[in-house]
């Protein structure tokens, strides 16, 4: 079984001090357990792979037992404190065995003794040289008591698993939607297909839904609208119907009416009237006035459906539904091809209306409708199968990979519009500059704090800004003296120099993690 295990030597050990001291946060929640690792390898999980060449950080969280039985029941010993040793990468396919700066790394923990019980945190952090599947083993050195008397053992943390490859994977056809500019090795899983909802590789509308957005239809044929019930099918919700006279020959005639009631009155035998016989008041008598006046008194078939007209509700030839079911209002083609449909206005030709596209345009892969595409790709999580098999020449299990499983997500930077509108950033408005084809600030930062919030240290003395290793920042002239904080200027006036200037952060602010700017900036 291939797992982290604190392996114990029972021989006494004196070791020497070694500073390995990391800027890490302990906060990992290990949910009570009294003892643990993350990444936790007894789970299937491991370091993030790492690429030859490319920048590379990742942390591992440790809590310390109170106690070695939690690792080795055969041992009832309390543990004092545990020490950091040092640091040695096993390739699994080689069994060779590296110090992490011969891959390119570095592993400093947080801490250089560690109290039993505790959270403690490394980071691996550097740029790897070399491929392979490596083993992580950290060397420490338990102090506890036997008998009364202090004993000290060497012990490890084994088992982590780290993979550094020589390409990036990913989709590298340019033809395909999901393009990954970034990929140096082609891992098959590219797609040309973007579905009628703008996802890449996506299978479309959802059986029983009418959009993209979950919508359905309602009783009267409207995607997410809330008519529940259309009784008659004449295209009006029965809680909308208007009643009264809907015939247009009728002296009561309202152009209102959605729903006839037989109240429609007509012009009566022997009453005088010029136009009696000029049905469609176009001041002659044709043919058309004839049938017209059939379809009152009598029946007729004006669209020559095959349906009289007195039972039917569409006898416009114009309209596409005019020969179908003669309960149907008539209904016409709209934009997208679709009989009844009611789209006017498809822009970007993508099959979806206007009035329910949620962009008229092409959706970046950060969702932003016409935006300019994500910062860069970010693997989100590689999932390592191991595998291993017994040799019995050498009486040892070899440990090898079979499956590497990589998921991708992409970093976007936030998206504040065209170069030359202000940008707001921690409640101030910056005004912007084109400069060749890149935007700029166009006046000094003012922020006091970290770009993820975090308040900047200020108000240092001279001596403490010169002596400090953490990040700080001053306003030029902001002290009495006007020292390290003062440009050359005749008046030491912090307002004004913060105007004028901005602020002044010292070296380890700017190459801090949490960053200065905003993200994409």
């Amino acid at each position: 079984m291939h797992s982290v295990m604190l392996r114990i030597a029972t021989i006494l050990l004196a070791t020497s001090c070694l500073t390995a001291l990391g800027q890490c946060d302990a906060d990992f929640d290990f949910g009570g357990a009294p003892y643990g690792f993350s990444p936790d390898p007894t789970l299937g999980e491991s370091f993030e792979t790492g690429v030859v060449g490319e920048s590379y950080n990742d942390i591992l969280h440790v809590k310390v037992p109170s106690n070695v039985n939690a690792v080795e029941p055969s041992l009832d010993l309390p543990i004092q404190s545990l020490q950091f040793v040092g640091v040695v990468f096993e390739d699994t396919a080689t069994q060779e065995q590296f110090a992490a700066d011969e891959i390119g790394l570095q592993v400093t923990f947080n801490a250089f003794s560690f109290s039993p019980g505790s959270q403690y945190c490394a980071s691996v952090i550097g740029e790897p040289t070399r491929a392979g599947y490596y083993q992580m083993n950290i060397e420490i050195v338990v102090f506890t008591e036997l008998f009364g008397s202090p004993l000290s053992y060497p012990a490890s943390f084994q088992n982590f698993a780290l993979f550094v490859s020589n390409s990036l994977l990913g989709c590298t056809d340019i033809n395909a939607c999901n393009y990954n500019p970034q990929a140096t090795q082609d891992d098959d899983s590219c797609s040309y297909i973007t579905d009628e909802c703008g996802v890449c590789g996506g299978s479309g509308i959802p059986a029983g839904f009418c959009d993209c957005n979950g919508n359905q239809l309602d009783a009267i044929g409207v995607c997410g609208g809330n008519c529940l019930e259309d009784e008659d099918n004449n295209g009006t919700c029965d809680d909308q119907e208007v009643y009264g006279c809907g015939y247009e020959l009728a002296e009561n005639y309202n152009p209102e009416v959605t729903r006839d009631d037989g109240s429609c009155i007509f012009p009566c035998e022997g009453v005088v009237n010029t136009n009696v016989f000029d049905w469609d008041g176009d001041y002659n008598v044709t043919v058309t006035d004839f049938l017209m006046m059939l379809s009152v008194y009598g029946d007729t078939d004006v669209d020559l459906d095959g349906v009289w007209d007195s039972g039917d509700e569409c006898v416009d030839t114009s309209a596409c539904n005019y020969a179908s079911d003669p309960s149907e209002p008539c209904s016409y083609i709209d934009v997208l091809g679709v009989c009844g449909g009611g789209c006017e206005a498809d822009e970007d030709n993508d099959g979806i209306c206007d009035d329910i596209d949620t962009c008229i345009g092409v959706e970046d892969e950060c969702g932003v409708c016409n935006g300019p595409g994500p910062t860069e790709i970010v693997i989100d999580q590689i999932i390592t199968t191991y595998d291993s098999i017994y040799l019995p020449v050498d009486g040892e299990w070899f440990v090898y990979a079979v499956n590497v499983d990589t998921t991708f997500t992409y970093t976007c930077a936030p998206y504040f519009g065209d170069c030359g509108d202000p940008v707001s950033y921690q409640g101030y408005d910056y005004a912007t500059v084109l400069i060749g084809e890149q935007c700029w600030f166009a006046e000094n930062l003012q922020s006091e704090n970290y770009e993820n919030g975090d308040a900047i240290p200020a108000g240092l003395s001279d001596s403490d800004w010169e002596n400090t290793t953490s990040g700080a920042v001053a306003v030029y002239g902001e002290d009495a003296g006007c020292g390290h904080n003062s440009p050359n200027i005749d008046a030491c006036d912090p307002v004004q120099s913060l105007n004028e200037y901005g602020r002044l952060y010292n070296w380890y602010a700017v190459d801090d993690a949490r960053a200065l700017c905003p993200s994409g900036w």
